[in-house]
């Protein structure tokens, strides 16, 4: 299977005061009339609509809590967060998208509210801001250059409520104001850079929304100077739509008419930055591509390969502003009594290739990783200029060094506490009981061993737990929020493998590493970063014992394969797919689905036109249980169906009812002993219920391997401080040997693999999991 490695380069990053990195679910629209404010649901209330955020984690208090917990605080005061567009709709796919889904990652975090009004003219700004105020709003973001001016004024008619203006720069400090600004010249040029690399023809260009936007015309003038900085010969078009605000950023057709003039003029990279209009020349590029002459498109604002799947045949990458980061980072500290006033500067960077990971040759991936720190510590500067004066740098509410740099030292006064920061899907339907079980397993390590020694000092232990949602954009959103704490030792997690790889290069920036419970792709360690070990087998083990499984035990030759198009299930499905075909199998048919879809019939019924004996499907547990339960309907009630880890949760068995009896699930599984026995005892004890999923021991070794790295490295100063330095800790993980483990005596190698090959295949026989090789 052909290795995606995720790229991802951060020029600045966000202060340390970050919410729960939880990424809100894409908002669907509500028309909002600006008068009443009952016009804002289609039932009448006094409020405008409130989105209900993303669920709060359902699992247990863990045993050490880390220093600060805002969210009993802020839901204790009512929280509510408001957000208002400009003109363009909040389902852009772009820059609204991303700040709505900032602030229900926000409001989620800290225990609110979160509601959107979608402007429809710009005389209507003020009456929708008014709308969140006069309605008991605390906070209330808006989005947009054109919203500035509105912003100041509602600040000083409500002098109790803080706001937030995305893209508004603040020319005078006000105390309840922070304007959330961005270097974009600084994103622009490394999307320069990469355009002037990529392209065949000499010629690459722009297509932007207004002028009359300074945000918009910094990215395009960055991307010029990336560009020319590259080749000084190259020719770089630039077309900026000719309309007003109103229209700028809402007029698809006009993007893909200028891409496609621009195109016929012999540019082979284009570059949309506005909206709408810039997905409309994403789209057209995508569609203009072809294996003889390939195009590529770069997108804006957020990673739009996860927002635009039309511009996937072009979509090399993206200049991102992390609007989502930036918001939930001031919010936070707006909750904690701290607000920000002034601008406040968020990260910037260029988003992952993708699938064209491997069409970026190395050198170029290297030489971009290379500028993003010059541009960072300002031994680079794009030489773009705006209103005569130089793109400012990052203040210091907002330092760039964080996680860019790298923090290598910890330092921790005596007496204070070890903070490791801890990822999972703790909410979500299908992946929170999976996540709950890591999060109990790594709290019981902690309730048996809550201190660790140095010198003979004792310091506590403590775990910080966030919500990754089993998702890419989750993941690196929690590694930014980590990576920027500097008190953050190292970190236990994530438990998806696309989260893993999201997270994984904002962990090497910063110097940090994790030891994964879960994160089961092989691709994951290719490359032996110290930012990444696991202490679980990876899918090249699990994938050949259910190949195993289903051609010997089974009898079966032939078999289709599903995968949910995350790292995990592609991996899965590639490693049990060989080994099966090495067997002497067949596969007859290879399917994808999307996570969240509910009704799979369509796929299911291609299927059966093939007559497999199984259906092997790699994911989780939602999609699983659909799959297996509908099967029935494309006639194939009596076809074998098999999973892995990802289903093996009593979560299943219910939601698949009756489709579950008979089901297979690979999974890894720790030693049996009188270790484990003591283990299930107190897990029992804690919890009121055995376990309920397959990672509880792998993360309670995770952590027990953390621990004792720690001890190694650690050390005293003269003032009785302990004193860790994250690298050597990532080395001493490494240079585990022979750790007593649940999972049974851990070994790590030089690229981060820890884990034991002990695999079982289980059977779902009157709701509950049975061992097969127990039968």
């Amino acid at each position: 299977m052909q290795h995606r490695k995720m790229f991802w380069l951060l020029s600045l990053v966000v202060i340390a005061s970050l919410a729960l990195a939880a990424c809100g679910p894409q908002a669907t629209p509500t028309p909002t009339p600006t008068e009443e404010p009952a016009a804002v649901e289609e039932t009448p209330t006094v409020e405008p609509t409130v989105e209900e955020p993303t669920a709060e984690p359902t699992a247990e208090e863990p045993t050490a809590e880390p220093t600060t917990e805002p969210t009993v605080e802020a839901a204790a005061a009512g929280l509510k967060i408001g957000l208002v567009t400009d003109v363009g709709e909040v389902d852009d796919r772009s820059f609204n998208q991303s700040a709505w889904e900032g602030v229900q990652a926000a409001a989620a975090a800290l225990g609110g509210e979160a509601s959107y009004i979608e402007t429809q003219d710009s005389t209507d700004y003020a009456a929708n801001i008014a709308e969140f105020a006069d309605n008991g709003y605390n906070i209330i973001v808006t989005v947009g250059f054109a919203l500035g001016e509105a912003t100041i004024q509602a600040a000083a008619d409500y002098p109790d409520i803080h706001f937030i203006g995305v893209d508004q720069y603040q020319g005078e400090a006000l105390p309840n104001v922070t304007g959330l600004v961005f270097n974009e010249d600084q994103a622009g040029y490394l999307a320069g850079v990469l355009a002037a690399r990529m392209s065949q023809t000499g010629t690459v260009a722009g297509v932007y929304g207004t002028d009359l936007i300074p945000a918009v015309v910094l990215f395009a003038r960055g991307y010029e100077a990336g560009a020319l900085a590259t080749n000084p010969d190259i020719n770089v078009i630039t077309t900026f739509h000719p309309g007003g605000l109103d229209v700028a950023f809402t007029d698809p057709e006009w993007g893909a008419q200028t891409a496609a003039q621009a195109i016929d003029q012999n540019a082979d990279v284009i570059f949309g930055a506005g909206g709408k209009t810039g997905n409309g020349a994403l789209t057209e590029t995508a569609n203009r591509t072809t294996a003889d002459k390939p195009l590529y498109c770069i997108g804006v604002d957020t990673d739009q390969w996860e927002t635009l799947d039309e511009a996937h045949p072009c979509l090399i990458s993206s200049a991102m502003k992390l609007i989502p980061v930036g918001l939930e980072a001031i919010i936070n500290q707006i909750v904690a009594g701290e607000p920000p006033s002034g601008n406040y500067y968020g990260p910037v960077g260029l988003a992952s290739f993708h699938d064209f990971a491997d069409a970026v040759p190395a050198e170029v991936q290297e030489e971009l990783t290379t500028i993003a720190a010059q541009l960072t510590s300002g031994e680079l500067a794009t030489g773009v200029t705006l209103g005569g004066g130089e793109a400012e740098a990052p203040t210091e509410e907002a330092p760039a060094e964080a996680a860019a740099t790298g923090t290598s030292i910890v330092t921790i006064a005596p007496g204070d506490t070890v903070l490791l920061g801890f990822s999972a899907a703790l909410s979500g339907e299908g992946v929170e009981p999976l996540g709950v079980d890591e999060r109990r397993g790594a709290e019981l390590k902690l309730a048996e061993r809550p201190t660790i020694t140095v010198g003979g000092v004792e310091f506590p232990v403590a775990i910080d737990p966030q919500d990754d949602l089993c998702s890419g954009e989750g993941g690196q959103t929690v590694a930014n929020r980590f990576a920027s704490d500097e008190r953050i030792v190292g970190v236990i997690g994530h438990m998806c493998s696309s989260s893993c790889t999201a997270a994984k290069p904002v962990y090497e920036a910063a110097n940090l590493t994790m030891i994964s419970p879960s994160c089961t792709a092989p691709s994951l360690t290719e490359d032996g970063s110290l930012a990444f070990n696991r202490v679980v087998i990876t899918d090249a083990f699990q994938g050949p014992t259910a190949a195993n499984f289903i051609f010997n035990t089974l009898g079966v030759t032939r078999i289709a394969t599903i995968h949910d198009g995350s790292p995990y299930g592609e991996g899965l499905v590639g490693a049990t797919g060989d080994a099966f075909v090495a067997l002497g199998g067949e596969i007859v048919s290879a399917q994808a689905i999307n996570v969240g879809a509910t009704d799979f019939r369509g796929v299911l019924e291609e299927i059966a036109s093939t007559d497999p004996g199984l259906i092997y499907f790699a994911g989780f547990v939602a999609e699983g249980a659909k799959l297996a339960e509908q099967r029935a309907d494309a006639g194939m009630q009596d076809v074998y169906f098999m999973g892995a880890d990802g289903i093996k949760a009593p979560e299943f068995i219910e939601a698949a009812g009756d489709a579950a009896e008979g089901v297979y699930a690979s999974s890894p599984v720790p030693l049996s002993g009188d270790a484990y026995d003591a283990f299930i005892a107190a897990y029992t004890e804690a919890y009121g219920e055995a376990p309920i999923a397959p990672y509880h021991a792998t993360a309670y070794d995770a952590v027990g391997v953390m621990l004792d790295a720690i001890e190694k490295v650690g050390t005293l100063d003269a003032d009785g401080n302990l004193v860790i330095d994250r690298v050597a800790l990532s080395q001493a993980i490494r240079a585990t040997k022979d750790y007593p483990g649940l999972t049974g005596s851990l070994t790590c190698d030089a690229n981060g693999e820890c884990g034991n090959a002990l695999v079982d295949v289980f059977v779902a026989q009157n709701g509950n999991w049975v061992s097969t090789s127990a039968e």
